[in-house]
């Protein structure tokens, strides 16, 4: 069984396991899909990540942890 967060129906929650990014303090994560030429964005908040973004054929802008403009083009 795949435990990854899906983009469909509606927005992503994952809670901390032991062995979860949060566990580590890591503040966000993508996760890349190749087949559906998607990034999603999760973001640390209370109780876990929470998804902030997904994005299809369009260009990631962060300004966190540093600033960012990535066409989503150059990963696929």
């Amino acid at each position: 069984m795949d435990d990854r967060p899906s983009c469909q129906g509606g927005p992503v929650e994952r809670r901390c396991d032991g062995d979860e990014p949060c566990a580590a303090g890591i503040p966000l994560y993508w996760l890349v899909e190749p087949r559906k030429q998607t990034l999603t964005v999760l973001v640390n908040g209370s109780g876990g990540y929470r998804e902030q973004a997904v994005l299809l054929g369009e260009v990631y802008r962060t300004e966190q942890p540093f600033p960012l403009a990535l066409p989503l083009a150059d990963i696929f």
